[in-house]
């Protein structure tokens, strides 16, 4: 690590995604103790204390919990947790850890890991919550149902994902600034 960063023997791209995402886990498991990991990625704004509130009835074990996604391919269909933000209790972390071999490196780390955990009989829990900042407004979203609009204190996660990234940064500066976080 340096400072903040945690920098991986890994190279940069969509290609090596996954790799990435097995050497965090592997770091993560070997340096600190944690119950859950909330794997997010750039294009989403989090809100720490809502995602202890949120964590706090869920289970300890065999916890995987995101917005569900469908990836198909070549005859084959892998239902995973989105990527803008997915949960993984610690048990789930060590296992993906541990099989790490197995682990389709071959394809996006979010589908892979819904891939390898489908195939040890590991289902999505389907209490996910996310707002989506899209190009055409606002999506609520828990699970896999759209729904109309969440209470403000329960989203703890929200996604920037249009069709212009300049509007998404503008979007993330906003929530930045209405946070009262300094940007300079």
């Amino acid at each position: 690590m340096t400072g903040d960063d945690l920098v991986l023997p890994c190279r940069d791209g969509y290609i090596n995604c996954t790799e990435k995402t097995l050497q965090a886990f592997s770091y993560i498991t070997a340096n600190f103790t944690f119950d859950y990991i909330f794997r997010t990625n750039l294009g989403s704004f989090v809100y720490p204390e809502k995602i202890l509130k949120f964590l706090k009835d869920k289970p300890n074990n065999c916890f995987y919990c995101g917005i569900p996604g469908l990836f198909q391919t070549d005859g084959l269909s892998i239902r995973f947790a989105s990527g803008s933000g997915f949960f993984l209790s610690k048990d789930l972390v060590e296992l993906i850890v541990s099989k790490r071999a197995i682990v389709d490196h071959d394809i996006i780390d979010d589908v892979a890991i819904g891939k390898f955990l489908g195939g040890e009989n590991i289902g999505i829990d389907n209490s996910a919550i996310r707002l989506s900042y899209t190009g055409s407004g606002k999506e609520f979203q828990v699970g896999d149902q759209a729904v109309n609009i969440i209470d403000g204190e329960q989203v703890y996660h929200i996604r920037l994902r249009s069709d212009d990234r300049n509007i998404d940064i503008r979007r993330m500066q906003e929530l930045f600034i209405h946070q009262g976080i300094d940007l300079t």
